[in-house]
């Protein structure tokens, strides 16, 4: 493998190869593979060398390359981000997982032979695995014009490598049609004062944003669909499937949200019952998103051909969507729902429980807090006896949420003595919302956040790992919310929660015009849920929607 030196000049040293001159001897990008510059630095000079990273169905292979500590941590990551990033790809990356070989291809100068190197160091390939991934999984080609140095993390997050310039430079040195280089917006500022006009950055904060920018969410859809072409029954079922695993399981659910709106218009003859299952999985995937989405009442029959236990699930589905988006109707829903649970919840099973759960926070939203209160303590509690102490974490936010807004200390008291017992059993995901609530309880209890809540608000405040409602809904009640740090995909978690922080401002002052001024940009936001709280207060409507308001 050819190596040259910055210290002859790389003008000169990096374009003695084939990446360079003449042109069409630049080895040509295939599906699943994606160019890079790696450069590795001495203490006196720099190295940098072409490689195209090839992402293949084989497991392994001669031209293997082996990974070091933190680069195959980011081959990890990529694995892990990518289908959280794109819910359409959860069940082909399963599969595909334990097949998959990576290995570099390095070209050598003047004759585009093949050599691999023995191994790669540091994050800098991790995005590049991702589109490597992409590519391969959909039948993308990468555009030639693009590359990627850039670090990710599991939740999909882009991160800031070093030597940021030294690689733009020689990206400009060694291939010429590379136009755009995607980089993380730490990196952004080196890079650019590091380029000409020959190359343009793009910082990217999130592998969605990243996919968007080289493949766009709506053609890798419009690739989804094809390859599902031939069994359209089983491409509907895998997007059924994927809406029941849960918001926090993806970071992104624009593509399967494309994907349905795709086939909805793609697939004019499919049979209703399809075609309402991809309403189904559209209106899901925009709650998920923000909070919006409509899905009307199954048509008659389409229940009675699921299991029982997948119709408790689509009906539970349906409730949470009238709580956060009023599709379909509270009322309507309820009377759907009464033919699934239980007579008792001493008598229900795991399914007809979560069921309950929602529809205790429905009440909770449509005028009947103090019954949805009871119902979350009964069901916290039952959770704990069936020994199922980390499903006891949803109806306890609830719990501790409504005797804060109720103003219920002696219940508050009961759910605090609750979670002191079972949170060891919690995963962050689950104790992050947990601590939110018991901390916002205490602020509406005692007016400001006390020693212990502060501590507990500033921890969920400062980290990026946790989900953006909770961390920006952390910031609110520390009036702590700007624009600054959010990256794309928490921009409307902001605005969400600057409508709420002045809220909380105006009625702190009893500027109750303003009040009702931000209540209405929150009902433009969120017209379905503040809708209901709306109807539900008697009087002092805006003081109602802020002590109410499920976020």
């Amino acid at each position: 493998m050819s190596r040259v030196k910055y210290a002859d000049g790389p003008d000169r040293a990096l374009s003695e190869g084939p990446w360079c001159h003449p042109p069409d001897m630049v080895p040509a990008v295939t599906v699943g593979q994606t160019l890079l510059v790696l450069l590795s630095a001495g203490a006196v000079s720099s190295h940098a060398y072409g490689s195209a990273l090839t992402v293949s169905d084989a497991a392994s292979s001669p031209g293997d390359l082996s990974l070091k500590e933190e680069a195959t941590a980011s081959w990890n990551s990529a694995q892990t981000s990518l289908p959280r990033t794109v819910p359409i790809l959860w069940k082909e990356m399963d599969e595909l997982r334990p097949h998959v070989g990576k290995n570099f291809v390095s070209f050598s100068e003047g004759k585009g032979s093949a050599h691999a190197p023995r191994e790669l160091s540091g994050p800098s390939a991790g995005l590049s695995f991702c589109l490597a991934l992409t590519s391969r999984l959909f039948n993308l080609p990468i555009p030639d014009d693009i590359m990627a140095s850039a670090g990710i993390d599991a939740l999909g997050r882009v991160t800031a490598v070093a030597q940021i310039a030294l690689k733009v430079r020689a990206v400009q040195a060694m291939t010429p049609r590379i136009r755009r280089v995607l980089v993380a917006p730490d990196n952004f500022d080196e890079a650019q004062c590091a380029t000409d006009e020959h190359i343009r950055p793009i910082q990217v904060e999130t592998v969605q944003e990243a996919l968007s920018e080289v493949f766009g969410v709506d053609e890798m859809a419009e690739q989804f669909v094809a390859m599902g072409d031939s069994d359209r029954q089983g491409l509907i079922e895998t997007m059924f499937q994927i809406t029941h695993r849960g918001r926090g399981q993806f970071v992104s659910w624009q593509a399967l949200r494309a994907a349905a709106q795709l086939v909805l218009d793609r697939w004019q003859d499919l049979q209703e019952s399809d075609r309402y299952t991809l309403k189904f999985v559209r209106g899901v995937s925009e709650r998920h998103e923000m909070n919006a989405g409509t899905i009307p009442l199954p048509p008659e029959g389409y229940l009675n051909r699921r299991p029982r236990a997948v119709r408790i699930g689509v009906v539970t589905q349906l409730v949470q969507q009238s709580v956060d988006t009023a599709t379909p109707d509270a009322n309507e829903i309820c009377d759907l729902a009464k033919e699934y649970v239980p007579q008792s919840m001493a008598e229900g099973y795991d399914q007809q429980l979560v069921l309950l759960g929602a529809l205790a926070r429905l009440r909770s939203v449509t005028g009947e807090p103090e019954k949805a209160l009871r119902d979350q303590e009964e069901l916290a509690k039952l959770w704990t006896e069936l020994g199922h102490d980390r499903r006891a974490s949803h109806p306890l936010v609830e719990w501790m949420r409504l005797a804060g807004a109720l103003g219920d200390w002696e219940s508050f008291a009961r759910a605090n003595e609750l979670k002191r017992q079972v949170e060891g059993s919690f995963r962050k995901y689950d104790r992050c919302y947990v601590d939110l609530s018991w901390a916002r309880a205490q602020v509406l209890f005692k007016s400001k956040p006390s020693g212990e809540a502060q501590n507990v608000l500033e921890q969920l405040a400062g980290d990026d790992s946790i989900p953006s409602e909770i961390k920006w809904s952390a910031r609110r009640v520390l009036k702590r919310v700007e624009d600054e740090g959010a990256d794309s995909s928490e921009r409307w978690h902001v605005e969400r929660n600057k409508y709420l922080a002045a809220l909380d401002k105006s009625l702190e002052h009893g500027q109750q015009a303003d009040a009702d001024g931000h209540v209405k940009c929150l009902g433009n936001l969120e017209p379905g849920l503040i809708g209901h709280l709306l109807k539900a207060a008697s009087d002092e409507r805006s003081a109602y929607v802020q002590r109410f308001y499920p976020y």
